[in-house]
C-alpha cells in the first residue's frame, strides 16, 4: 500500500512540475496582430496621412503570444503585455503604459504624445 502511494505521489509531482512549465496560454485576439500608426497629436496638432509619413518614421507594435515589439522608427524594443476590458498594458524596460483600445484603435500616450495605432489586416499571422 505504502508503494502505491509513494508512486501515485510522485506521479502527480511530475504532472505538477510539467504545468508549471508550460505556462499559461494567451488566447488574446491581439495575438499575432500588427498595428501600426495611424497618426500622431501632440499639444493641439494631429499629424495623419501623408504629412504624418513625411515628418516621422514608421512604427508597429506587434503582439506574440508572450511578448511585444515596438518599433519607432530606429528605435526598437520588446516588452511583455496583457490585455483586460479593452486595455493593453505593455512593460518594457521598467515602464508601464496602459493602451486603451476605442473604435479599432490603440492609444499609445507617452509624455503628452498621443499615438494611435490601427489594426494591420495584411501582417495579420
Amino acid at each position: 500500500m505504502k508503494k502505491r502511494l509513494s508512486i501515485l505521489l510522485a506521479i502527480l509531482m511530475m504532472l505538477g512540475a510539467m504545468l508549471v512549465g508550460c505556462g499559461a496560454k494567451n488566447d488574446s485576439v491581439y495575438v499575432g496582430t500588427t498595428w501600426t500608426l495611424n497618426s500622431v497629436e501632440a499639444e493641439g496638432i494631429v499629424l495623419e496621412g501623408e504629412l504624418l509619413a513625411s515628418a516621422m518614421d514608421a512604427a508597429t507594435i506587434k503582439f506574440d503570444a508572450k511578448k511585444v515589439t515596438l518599433n519607432f522608427g530606429t528605435e526598437n524594443g520588446e516588452g511583455t503585455w496583457s490585455e483586460k476590458d479593452n486595455v493593453i498594458t505593455i512593460k518594457s524596460d521598467g515602464e508601464t503604459i496602459e493602451c486603451p483600445i476605442t473604435d479599432s484603435k490603440l492609444l499609445f500616450e507617452l509624455e503628452g504624445t498621443k499615438m494611435y495605432f490601427v489594426k494591420d489586416e495584411k501582417a495579420e499571422k
